[in-house]
């Protein structure tokens, strides 16, 4: 019921806004006999008889147009989609519109459709303003790129960022490379190593420091079987991306494999460990790599080397697990287990990627923001 007065008092708001004079009421006692039969029917919860009687009365009085714009709002922001498009739709029919009240009730209805997921009916609206000078355009692009993106129309979405008003700017040419990026990763998913080489050349927003370009031509270059080159790039990432470091252990120890290099795969590790930029949760990957080749006292080694960089529980745990794993001790490898489970789950719980823009959190990392669709805005943190 709330919602209903909500709507009447924004139609008499703007109703006294535009139509404030006492002489004009008594010229157009008609229109005012028709507003309070509309809002009757508000109150009495008949939208649909109040929507037929005020959109009848845009014949009358173009100044309602407004009127009915907010109406038709207030019915999409509650949810209430069909009722908005129809008072929209009802609009656009009417001849006596300006040009400037006909592109603002398309720009509604073009949301009213985006709303309710008829994209392909918001698109063609929208492309109609896109033509159009000022804000209308504006806001048209803006809708545009939002849909294409939910649609992974990537080209669509490049040609689109190329005219939106960001044009030339920093947010432009980030949007643009992670689009390419995603028509790379397209092209790899399908075994076009080529295209998705040529994809990454046009992605000039995201630089050569940027982790997601260098985790592509990391794979790129595996892929090709030149594990020369992916190694370089692991190198980049480990240097320029540190908190990547950790998602590419297996990675780097396959390009050491492939390349006969084994014997310096350790010793790579162990510098990385001693790195102040890597984290507990990192060193306590190497810790179980150099327990598996080297036993559990060069494993404990390396993590009392580095014990007074990190807060002790997680690390506590890990070496409980050492110590306990194998024991002849009745006990002794449930109680490794038990442990084990401890530093998965404080190791999970201290690494989440948060998004700088709206705040959502995940465990995995993303390029876009499932939250707020912000690119390159989740962080990753890891706790000491």
């Amino acid at each position: 019921m709330w919602l209903i007065l909500l709507a009447a008092l924004g139609i008499g708001w703007l109703l006294g806004r535009h139509s404030v004079s006492h002489k004009l009421f008594q010229q157009k006692n008609g229109l005012s006999t028709g507003y309070v039969e509309g809002l009757n029917y508000l109150l009495n919860e008949q939208p649909d008889r109040a929507i037929d009687v005020l959109v009848s009365m845009v014949e009358v009085d173009s100044e309602a147009v407004e009127t009915h714009l907010a109406l038709g709002t207030l019915f999409r922001n509650q949810g209430e989609v069909e009722r908005a498009i129809r008072i929209h739709q009802n609009l656009i029919a009417r001849p006596t519109l300006s040009k400037s009240q006909r592109m603002q009730a398309l720009m509604n209805l073009g949301l009213d459709y985006k709303q309710a997921g008829i994209n392909d009916r918001a698109v063609v609206l929208f492309e109609q303003l896109a033509l159009e000078t000022g804000s209308h355009r504006d806001n048209a692009l803006e809708n545009l790129l939002e849909i294409y993106q939910y649609e992974k129309e990537w080209l669509k979405a490049i040609d689109v960022a190329r005219k939106a008003s960001l044009k030339g700017s920093a947010k432009q040419n980030q949007l643009i490379g992670h689009f390419y990026a995603e028509l790379a990763e397209q092209a790899i998913t399908t075994n076009d190593l080529r295209g998705a080489a040529k994809m990454l050349r046009h992605a000039k927003g995201l630089t050569r420091h940027s982790a997601r370009y260098l985790l592509l031509q990391f794979k790129l270059a595996q892929l090709r079987g030149k594990y020369k080159s992916a190694l370089r790039w692991l190198e980049e990432i480990i240097s320029h991306c540190p908190e990547f470091r950790t998602h590419i252990l297996d990675d780097l120890e396959a390009c050491y494999g492939e390349l006969g290099l084994e014997s310096l795969f350790l010793a790579r590790l162990k510098d990385m460990a001693a790195d102040s930029r890597s984290g507990l949760h990192l060193v306590c990957r190497i810790a179980d790599i150099v327990q598996a080749q080297q036993g559990k006292e060069a494993a404990l080694a390396l993590l009392e080397e580095h014990a007074d960089r990190f807060s002790a529980p997680l690390l506590s745990a890990k070496i409980l697990t050492l110590i306990n794993l194998g024991d002849p001790l009745a006990g002794g490898h449930q109680v490794a287990e038990l442990a084990d489970e401890l530093v998965v789950g404080l190791a999970s719980a201290s690494i989440e990627n948060r998004c700088n823009h709206c705040g959502f959190e995940a465990k995995e990392r993303h390029w876009c923001c499932p939250g707020c669709g912000a690119w390159d805005s989740l962080d990753y943190q890891e706790a000491s």
